[in-house]
């Protein structure tokens, strides 16, 4: 009979994994000898003294757990490295795994399937940090995780968790660690994700709850959880906003009680049948898949979960995934209400002399203040465009800046790959990439599409084909309908993933081929929204007026911005600062109403 996988059984009821490893371990009788004289290494004790890390494994699965994790929570190089061990890395974790391998393998018909969790904490550095003591590369922390987690997967897990994560940024380099060790080993396994809070609700590194869950659904993780940090009475409220905003699978893994400090030692004073009776019936309340025991748990304390569990069942939840995008320390939903999502355009070094300016002078605060303003005008987010010499150095100074300061998210705006996946790279939340579209083929088209997919980002697809840039509303819609094909069934993306840009050209052109450009753009959108009623749309709306006065442009982006509004549109990349209300419009401007009343 095919072993049921820890997903299929987190589809089924509330899995119970374990409780704190350490404190066991060091409860035992222990010599310098066991430790190789690294004593407080609980990691070492994998290969040392295997048969006891097994035994207190099973202490906890004897008590009802569903789950294991290894005894590798310090088990990366630079945590083992500070112990002199790191040539010890691969070792540790294969052993580690082995260990709880055979422990729950000898339960696993007593009277189910027990699992084994590949624990993965902190690496103890600070991707997103300024300080340069505490700072690394994305590419770093992928590795480091990349060789615990292929010990890990050798050793035999069935999952693999980052746990106690402080910055959002080593998270998603962790995950890419993880998944490239995954691939390499042939493998397919559930990535787990928990997170440690401060008394506000946010991870060391500032990121509230709504953007990790926008981040990590971004990412597609299967479970996100919150542990440590504090006791079940105190995190009750975080879960209760995990459990509403979270669409797929979440965990509470609480201390036994908020720690106290006694006599210099860390105490956790919640009583097992206490802890049971708060954690249980928040998992009943809010429908949590997934729970367990942080510091200061025994396996008492996992036995009367386990009894409480079995006497009720949790209610399901029911959540919709909000289409969103996130800075590291704010969601911002792509479905504004009232419409539109706001993006300042003014970062732009194509379309703006003092952002220019002020890189080629390498005025980076100036550009952080230039991206404040925007945020105080209104800006939802903020297309960031480096076009031109040295664009990928350009980028990543400034990606790096905006990230640490500016809360609005980042649309990172390039035809450049390298330039794209270094600024992914380098931004800690989730970002829209703008743009990709079809001139240069399908497989250019997939291969950007799969880059975006892979950092957990959205994408503009503007309305360009092998052909040139779509004219009329038709042939916008036909290229819109080949870049939705391809980027659901081919890739993967969700409907609302990508946002289509039906482009317009500027009016000032006198041109009669593109005289009527905005007429088209306008029911282009119009299309787009019949057929696609799930889709976004998204459009430069100071394009339509380039090479106009500026007291012409100001007054034509703001009825051109209404009209698109009307017809469905969902995001504009304006400069908020210039435009009139509509209502606010003098009557001059009747002339250039007319011009888009047309499409009526």
């Amino acid at each position: 009979m095919k072993k049921r996988t820890l997903m299929e059984v987190v589809e089924e009821r509330t899995v119970l994994f374990d409780g704190a490893m350490g404190s066991l371990l060091l409860s035992q009788d222990l010599s310098s000898e066991d430790f190789r004289g690294k004593e407080g290494c609980c990691e070492i004790l994998n290969v040392t003294r295997p048969e006891l890390v097994e035994q207190a494994h099973r202490s906890y699965l004897e008590a009802g757990a569903d789950v294991v994790e290894t005894n590798t929570f310090q088990g990366s190089r630079p945590k083992l490295a500070e112990l002199g061990l790191e040539d010890l890395t691969h070792e540790i974790n294969l052993a580690a795994a082995r260990n709880a391998r055979r422990a729950a393998d000898s339960f696993s018909q007593l009277p189910g399937p027990r699992f084994v969790v590949g624990s993965v904490g902190p690496t103890g550095r600070l991707p997103s940090s300024a300080d340069p003591e505490l700072s690394c590369s994305f590419s770093q922390i992928r590795t480091v995780v990349l060789e615990q987690a292929s010990g890990l997967i050798e050793g035999g897990v069935d999952a693999l968790l980052l746990e106690t994560q402080q910055d959002i940024m080593e998270t998603k380099a962790g995950i890419f660690g993880i998944r490239e060790a995954l691939e390499r080993a042939g493998r397919r396994l559930p990535v787990l994700v928990h997170i440690a809070l401060d008394e506000n609700g946010r991870m060391l590194m500032g990121t509230d709850i709504p953007a990790a869950i926008s981040i990590l659904e971004g990412l597609r993780v299967d479970v996100v959880g919150i542990d440590c940090s504090f006791g079940p009475g105190e995190m009750r409220e975080f879960v209760r906003q995990l459990a509403g905003d979270c669409s797929v699978h979440i965990a509470c893994v609480p201390n036994a009680g908020f720690p106290e400090n006694r006599d210099g030692t860390p105490f956790y004073p919640m009583l097992p049948g206490e802890m049971a009776d708060a954690l249980v019936g928040l998992a009943h309340e809010c429908g949590i898949d997934i729970i367990g025991g942080c510091c200061g748990t025994t396996p008492a304390h996992i036995r009367e979960m386990h009894r409480r569990l079995k006497s009720g069942s949790p209610r399901k939840r029911d959540v919709k995934r909000s289409a969103s995008v996130a800075s590291p320390y704010k969601r911002v939903l792509l479905r504004q209400e009232p419409r539109p999502l706001l993006i300042g355009e003014r970062l732009n070094i194509t379309g703006s002399k003092r952002t220019k300016r002020m890189v080629e002078e390498g005025d980076y605060e100036g550009i952080v203040s230039a991206a404040t303003e925007q945020e105080k005008q209104g800006s939802h987010l903020l297309d960031v465009c480096m076009a031109g010499s040295a664009e990928r150095e350009h980028m990543e100074k400034s990606v790096r800046m905006l990230s640490q300061t500016i809360e609005a998210p980042l649309v990172i705006d390039s035809r450049d790959e390298a330039v794209i996946r270094a600024a992914l790279e380098f931004y800690p939340g989730r970002a829209i990439v703008n743009s990709v579209n079809l001139e240069r083929g399908e497989n250019e088209f997939s291969r950007l599409l799969c880059l975006v997919k892979e950092h957990g980002a959205c994408a503009v697809a503007m309305t360009i084909t092998e052909g040139g840039m779509a004219l009329t509303s038709e042939e916008k819609a036909a290229a819109a309908r080949r870049m939705r094909g391809i980027a659901e069934k081919e890739i993967g993306l969700l409907p609302d993933e990508l946002l289509f840009d039906c482009l317009t050209l500027p009016l000032s052109t006198g041109d009669q081929k593109y005289r009527d450009s905005a007429k088209e753009t306008l029911q282009g959108i119009a299309t787009l929204k019949d057929e696609f009623p799930d889709c976004l749309t998204i459009l430069g709306i100071s394009n339509v007026s380039y090479g106009l006065p500026p007291e012409v442009r100001r007054l034509l982006n703001s009825v051109f911005l209404h009209h698109a509004i009307a017809r469905g549109l969902d995001a504009a990349i304006v400069n908020p600062g210039e435009l009139i209300p509509y209502h606010d419009t003098p009557p001059a401007e009747g002339a250039v109403q007319r011009s888009f009343i047309q499409q009526r």
